[in-house]
């Protein structure tokens, strides 16, 4: 994944951190960032991939309490 923070170059401003997180403006390495970047598509599926797999389980093992 890219860099969650990133600069843009704004005419008649110069550079901007976008988001603009408070670990990179005041360092100035992206090394500190701290934004929460929204997950890309692919990770969001392996996400739900493994919350799925987690609640079969759960359904089963609830199951087989029951008989």
């Amino acid at each position: 994944m890219s860099d969650k923070c990133h600069y843009i170059t704004v005419k008649g401003v110069g550079r901007v951190l976008i988001p603009g997180c408070m670990g990179v403006a005041v360092s100035g390495d992206m090394d500190y960032c701290t934004c929460n970047a929204p997950p890309t598509p692919q990770e969001e599926i392996e996400r739900l991939k493994k919350e799925n797999k987690r609640l079969r389980a759960e359904i089963k093992r609830l199951k087989d309490l029951l008989y």
